[in-house]
């Protein structure tokens, strides 16, 4: 393994082996070693003011009787009901 240049001890990415990290301890590579940390990717950006879409309000109901109540109203003053 190479030698780091005057290099802090901690953990490095192993020059071997991609997939882990391997200790430098200021002298000399350890055989101490731990997985690789995963790569952090950046998230997506978006163009300003490109938010999610919005939801329009739903529109609030009239008050009073629904259009069956109405209807059936109707009909029994036809009937002369009422």
């Amino acid at each position: 393994m190479s030698v780091p240049p005057s290099r802090a001890s901690g953990w490095y990415p192993d020059p071997h082996n991609a997939s882990v990290q391997r200790y430098w301890n200021g002298r000399v590579w350890t055989g101490r070693t731990m997985p690789a940390a995963p790569a952090v990717t950046a998230p997506a950006v978006t163009a300003p003011g490109a938010g999610p879409t919005p939801v329009p309000p739903t529109p609030a109901k009239a008050p009073g009787l629904p259009v069956g109540g109405i209807v059936a109203i109707s009909v029994i003053e036809e009937m002369g009901g009422f």
